[in-house]
Parts: structure tokens; C-alpha cells; sequence
């Protein structure tokens, strides 16, 4: 077995000890050097597996909009029974997982180290029950995405309102069935919410929630 390193502030930090990789040393028959290649463990190829599935993209954290999109994603992912394991918390953007953000780097970075298509590594689902309804995910997330066009709103902006309208709900009032008290308690907390078109998003956000996600019964997410 071979140690990759990335250097960090106080030293090096050893890449073969993160939690869901192996680097696994694999010699080559030519006479080229020898290279590493990932064998990513279950949370990191169903969370790329996932994202293929769903979105047909990879695991990106370039910029900020990427980032959000993937925190807001996979909390819905969860919600609908995939038991990916991650501990969401309030956070200024709504629902947020450091634990995720980690991984999330942790994929595209090491992809790039060893020049990989993660591609590769995408495989069916796995095995993770009747209560995991791909297809009513994928109805979810496309109702989603044309929510936010016909608000003209950001799909990034759209997923921090639905995700954080449904975290308060389930978290603070959870006898809210209509969500509207939730509602009322997010416009308060989170600046902006009452000016349109955010009001309205807000709005269409009870209603989506109450059509795929009534009363989300609790999920394993790693708490």
C-alpha cells in the first residue's frame, strides 16, 4: 500500500486515512511508474452514484452554488429513506453537514490527484430497501428545478427555502401538518423571505412539501 499526502498548515495530513477511500498501490505490467487508482468505500460511491442517477453530474465543489446544491440535495436524499448516514444542522444557508462538505471535497479532490473519472465507479443502486423511491426523488427534484425557472429565482436560491422551510418544520414545530406555522417562523428568521418573489417561493414550498413529503417519517442521518 502507498501514502498520499497534501500538505496543510501544521504538517502533512495522510490522504490514505480518510474514512472512505483506499489508496491501493497497483503495478503496471509497462515500464511506467506505478500509480494509485481509488476504491472509494459505500458513502462516497452512492453519493456519486446518486448524483449520476438524479442529476446526471458529478460531485462538484467548485463554487459556492455547487456546494449549496449538494448540502440541499442529499438532505432531501435522506428524507426519502437513503441511508447515507449524514447529521444535518442549522446553519446560516438553511440545513448544513460539515461531514458532507468533507466528503464532498474529499471526491473531487482526490479524483484530481489521481486524474480519475469518478465516473467510473458509478454503479446501480444499492441495496437500500423499498422505502428509498428513486423515482419519486427524481419527480421531487425536477419539480424543483421548474419551480425555481417559472419563479425565476436561482435553483440554488429555491432548494436553501424548501430545505430550510422542511428542517424547521421537522426539527422545531413538529405538529405543523400544513406547514404554515414552519412558514411564519422562517420568513421571521431568515431576512428577505416576505419581499417577492421569496414570499412566493416560500409558498410553493408548502405546497411541494405537502405533495412529496407530508409527514417525513425520521430517517437515519447519523443522529
Amino acid at each position: 500500500m502507498i501514502v498520499l499526502a497534501r500538505p496543510r498548515a501544521n504538517g502533512l495530513s495522510v490522504m490514505s486515512g480518510w474514512s472512505h477511500e483506499k489508496l491501493i498501490y497497483q503495478p503496471l505490467t509497462s515500464p511506467q511508474p506505478a500509480r494509485a487508482v481509488i476504491a472509494p468505500l459505500p458513502t462516497s460511491r452512492h453519493l456519486i452514484t446518486y448524483f449520476h442517477v438524479l442529476f446526471n453530474q458529478p460531485v462538484s465543489m467548485r463554487i459556492f452554488t455547487e456546494r449549496l446544491l449538494l448540502q440541499k440535495r442529499v438532505y432531501f436524499i435522506q428524507q426519502f429513506g437513503a441511508p447515507l448516514g449524514y447529521s444535518f444542522g442549522w446553519y446560516v444557508h438553511g440545513p448544513y453537514s460539515p461531514e458532507l462538505a468533507r466528503d464532498g471535497f474529499e471526491i473531487e479532490n482526490v479524483s484530481k490527484i489521481v486524474n480519475r473519472d469518478w465516473t467510473r465507479y458509478v454503479h446501480e443502486l444499492p441495496e437500500i430497501g423499498k422505502e428509498v423511491p428513486v423515482d419519486t426523488m427524481a419527480r421531487f427534484f425536477e419539480s424543483v428545478r421548474r419551480a425555481a425557472e417559472g419563479l425565476a429565482v436561482p435553483e440554488s436560491t429555491f432548494m436553501e427555502v424548501i430545505s430550510s422551510l422542511h428542517f424547521v418544520r421537522e426539527n422545531w414545530f413538529q405538529q405543523d401538518d400544513d406547514f404554515s406555522e414552519s412558514a411564519r417562523e422562517l420568513s421571521r428568521v431568515k431576512v428577505g423571505l416576505s419581499d417577492p418573489p421569496m414570499e412566493e417561493a416560500v409558498q410553493k414550498s408548502r405546497q411541494m412539501l405537502l405533495a412529496f413529503l407530508p409527514r417525513a417519517s425520521r430517517t437515519d442521518t447519523g443522529k
